[in-house]
């Protein structure tokens, strides 16, 4: 081997066994039920809802937010970390999800999950009730002081524009009256 090659597979070997320190005192575990939950009014298939929350010590947390679609729409929205400077506390907003029905639990499957939550996305929502969960995380971090931290978000809700698609039947008599022309035409000529 050469010594360059060597050179490369040392630094290779030596980042495969690097591990990165841990950043925070509290394991970024799953949380499947609510640890707060919120019931909207309708939103309608246009609407807005402003959400948030406050937390003053380090742990996961899922908040839920349920609400209903009177019509099917398309959902969109965003949310915004609030953390002080040089305070103990961090927090973290890892991810949006949207289930079905009002409530969810441990056995809950995520129907849409957005994990970019500064701009979330959630389309072709049918009329029915869904629960946006919002997972964060707040960790201890070096400060000088403690002070609660929070995030605020806002989601928005646009009826879908559907296109008309025309029964089998419809194309059916298109399709005979389209050979019965061809027909006359042809018998025109001959």
């Amino acid at each position: 081997m050469k010594i360059s090659q060597k050179i490369l597979a040392a630094t290779a070997l030596l980042a495969m066994a690097y591990t990165a320190p841990a950043m925070a005192t509290v394991a970024m575990a799953p949380v499947s039920t609510c640890t707060s939950t919120t019931t909207w009014t309708n939103l309608g298939s246009t609407g807005s809802q402003n959400f948030g929350q406050t937390f003053g010590t380090a742990g996961n947390y899922s908040d839920c937010y349920s609400f209903t679609l009177s019509t099917g729409a398309d959902a969109t929205g965003t949310t915004l970390e609030h953390n002080l400077n040089f305070d103990r506390l961090f927090i973290d907003v890892s991810s949006v999800n949207l289930f079905n029905g009002s409530t969810i639990g441990a056995s809950s499957v995520a129907l849409r999950s957005d994990s970019t939550p500064d701009g979330f996305a959630f389309a072709n929502l049918a009329a029915g009730t869904y629960t946006m969960q919002v997972m964060s995380t707040v960790y201890n971090s070096f400060g000088w002081y403690t002070a609660p931290v929070s995030y605020t978000g806002t989601i928005r809700t646009t009826s879908r524009s559907t296109t008309a698609v025309p029964e089998p039947g419809t194309i059916a008599l298109l399709a005979i009256g389209m050979l019965g022309l061809f027909a006359a035409i042809r018998r025109r000529r001959a």
